[in-house]
């Protein structure tokens, strides 16, 4: 530790779902304007990482190998890092092509070290399960009311017993924790209803059921910061075109790094 502050240097952690964007790349050269301390990234998925937590001082973090490492980055090789910041872009638990996905015990350690993070690990932590998520999107529609606030109906059943009363049809119905389209079956009437209350005895899991929506296409919409103080340039004229598609992920991020250590300093 002693060592880490001659050194002047804060260690960024990007926990990322893809490798397709160069972390490295974006910080190089970055430091934090006000202490002049000079930021160093690491960057890894879920699955790449492990990680520790003692009583005192940062979490120490093992990253292996990357699969896919970008070329000429501390990727190619196994790392030990301790991590003063995380930058997450990554679910911890889900679902993908290649299987089940579950990192949750990497994420309770970063919680357990109380690592300042955007996106907060707090947050991480409640979009584990989606009817957590509901609730706290329902208690918003209560604040601000319905027309402010709209939410796509929802119904909860805690297991397949609980099927009796239902959404008029069609519904999308979504099976535990998943997302990204995993567990999710379209019931178009009673007898889809009853071959997916069949599976749905078959374990413990959780569904919540939605109306279809017949629509044309997803709309994205994202928070751009425009304060000035708090806006961002960096040296990638190539990579630009890319920024203001994440730019809400890292505007003002060196300024967020300066006042989270400086909170944890004190």
């Amino acid at each position: 530790i002693r060592l880490r502050e001659c050194k002047m240097v804060k260690t960024v952690l990007v926990i990322e779902c893809t490798p397709s964007f160069n972390w490295y790349e974006l910080f190089a050269g970055a430091t934090i304007a006000s202490t002049g301390e000079e930021v160093h990234v690491e960057q890894a998925t879920f699955q790449e990482m492990s990680a520790v937590s003692y009583s005192a001082g940062p979490p120490v973090v093992q990253l292996n190998r990357a699969a896919r490492p970008h070329p000429g980055t501390p990727q190619e090789k196994p790392r030990t890092v301790t991590v003063d910041f995380v930058l997450l872009r990554s679910v911890s638990w889900g679902s993908s092509n290649m299987g089940p996905l579950d990192s949750r015990n990497t994420l309770f350690t970063l919680m357990h070290a109380g690592v300042p993070s955007i996106n907060s690990l707090q947050a991480a932590y409640m979009c584990l399960e989606r009817p957590v998520v509901w609730g706290a999107l329902r208690g918003i529609q209560r604040k601000l009311g319905a027309e402010s606030f709209p939410l796509v109906d929802q119904t909860f059943y805690p297991s397949h017993t609980a099927m009796v009363v239902t959404p008029d049809f069609p519904l999308v119905a979504k099976v535990g924790h998943a997302h990204s389209g995993f567990g999710k079956v379209k019931l178009r009437d009673t007898e889809s209803l009853e071959d997916f209350r069949s599976h749905m005895a078959l374990h413990t899991d959780y569904c919540t059921m939605e109306p279809f929506v017949d629509w044309d296409f997803d709309m994205r919409i994202q928070v751009r910061v425009t304060t000035p103080s708090s806006q961002l340039t960096f040296g990638c004229p190539e990579n630009r075109a890319l920024l203001p598609v994440s730019l809400w992920w890292f505007s003002g991020l060196l300024t967020r790094l300066h006042s989270a250590f400086r909170r944890v300093s004190d």
